[in-house]
C-alpha cells in the first residue's frame, strides 16, 4: 500500500503531469539517477559491487553531466575514496569512448563534454531571485499556481507562459491549501530525517536534493522545466513519514492529498494546454 501511495505522489506531481508527456530527455535523466539510487540500495557490497556502480554512473553520465552527482554521491557513500576514485574515472573513460562513437556515426550530436553556449544560462535575470528559484524547487514543482497567458516578446501570436515569478492569486484556494499541505510534509520529513538515525539511503537523498538545489539555484531561467530531476527523491523523502507513521488514517490522508493535488494539477494543465494551443 505505502509503495503505491509513493508512486502516485509523484505521478499526481505537477512536474510529471507537465512533463511526462512530452518528448524530452528529462524523464530519462529521472530514471538514470534513480538506477543509481536503486543500486546503492540494494547491491550488497562484494567483490563484483564496484561492477554495478560503473554502470549505474555511466547510467547517470550518459543523459546529462550533471546528473552524474548521483554516481559521484552514491560512489563516495559506497566506497573507500580510492576505490570510487577509480570507478569514477572508469565511468568518465567508458562514457568518453561512447561519445566520441555516437559522434562518429550521428555527427550533428555532441560530444558529452561540450559546453556551447550553456554559461549563457547562469545566473539569469529572467530566474528571478534566489527566493523564486526556492519556491518552484521545493512547492510549485508538484503543486503549480493558477497559470495565465504571458506575452511572447519574439511571437506574438504565440502566447507563453511561466512559473519562474508567478505569485499564487487569493488565500484560500486550492492551489494554495495544497501547497502549504506540501510544504507542511517537507518540513516534518526533515524532522523525522533529524530526529531519526541517518540511514544511508536518507543522507543520499538529502545530498542529492542538497546538490540539485545548488546546481538550480545558479543555472536556467525555468526552474521548473528541470524539475523531474529532483521530484522522485523529494517524493521518497516525504514518504518516510509512512514509515514513522504506520497508522491507516495517515495512509489515507496521503491518498485524499493525492486526490486533491491530481485534480488541482490537471486544472492547471489543462489551462496551459490551451495557452500554447
Amino acid at each position: 500500500m505505502s509503495s503505491l501511495i509513493i508512486v502516485l505522489l509523484g505521478v499526481s506531481s505537477a512536474s510529471f503531469l507537465f512533463f511526462a508527456i512530452i518528448p524530452e530527455s528529462f524523464l530519462l535523466g529521472s530514471i538514470s539517477m534513480l538506477v543509481v539510487m536503486l543500486v546503492m540500495c540494494t547491491n550488497e557490497k562484494n567483490k563484483y559491487s564496484y561492477l554495478f556502480y560503473i554502470l549505474a554512473n555511466i547510467a547517470a553520465l550518459s543523459v546529462t553531466v550533471t546528473n552524474w552527482m548521483a554516481g559521484f554521491i552514491a560512489t563516495f557513500m559506497r566506497f573507500p575514496k580510492k576505490l570510487a576514485i577509480e570507478i569514477l574515472k572508469t565511468t568518465f573513460i567508458i562514457v568518453a569512448i561512447l561519445s566520441a562513437i555516437q559522434f562518429k556515426i550521428f555527427p550533428s550530436s555532441e560530444f558529452f563534454l561540450f559546453i556551447g553556449n550553456e554559461a549563457q544560462y547562469v545566473f539569469m535575470e529572467e530566474s528571478g531571485t534566489f527566493i523564486d528559484k526556492l519556491r518552484v524547487f521545493f512547492i510549485s514543482s508538484f503543486v503549480i499556481p493558477e497559470l495565465h497567458a504571458l506575452p511572447n516578446p519574439y511571437a506574438e501570436a504565440f502566447p507563453l507562459f511561466s512559473i519562474q515569478t508567478l505569485r499564487s492569486q487569493g488565500v484560500l484556494t486550492l492551489n494554495n491549501l495544497l501547497a502549504f499541505s506540501w510544504l507542511a510534509l517537507l518540513v516534518y520529513a526533515a524532522f523525522i530525517y533529524y530526529q531519526s538515525n541517518k540511514t544511508q539511503t536518507n543522507n543520499f537523498l538529502l545530498y542529492l536534493i542538497i546538490g540539485q538545489l545548488c546546481l538550480h539555484a545558479i543555472y536556467g531561467d525555468e526552474t521548473f522545466l528541470y524539475s523531474l530531476h529532483w521530484m522522485p527523491f523529494l517524493v521518497i523523502f516525504v514518504a518516510n513519514i509512512m514509515l514513522h507513521h504506520k497508522q491507516v488514517w495517515v495512509k489515507f490522508a496521503f491518498l485524499s492529498f493525492i486526490g486533491l493535488q491530481m485534480i488541482s494539477n490537471l486544472k492547471q494543465l489543462q489551462i496551459a494546454s490551451n495557452i500554447i494551443a
